[in-house]
């Protein structure tokens, strides 16, 4: 079982993954514009982006998560998320 930390208003993070085996995670300039239309959705709602970097096989981003906000999606399976900081 796979334990979940809550991020907390105000700190620093780095949030970074990699394809697996060194797999590509970008194959085309869409692969990389679809990505970043999600980082935009879901991210900046909820986090102040300092730095990042998106490379073929792996990401980095150094964001601050901000305090006092309420943010709501839905996802395609209409299950819904409510973040409160």
């Amino acid at each position: 079982m796979q334990l979940t930390e809550l991020l907390k208003p105000g700190k620093y993070y780095h949030i970074y993954n990699c394809g697996i085996n060194g797999t590509n995670l970008f194959h085309s300039r869409e692969d990389y514009d679809r990505f970043l239309k999600l980082v935009e959705k879901y991210i900046l709602p909820v986090c102040d982006i300092y730095a990042w970097v998106l490379m073929k096989n792996h990401f980095h981003y150094l964001v601050k998560i901000r305090e006092n906000r309420i943010y709501k999606y839905s996802n395609d399976n209409g299950s819904v998320m409510l973040i409160v900081n």
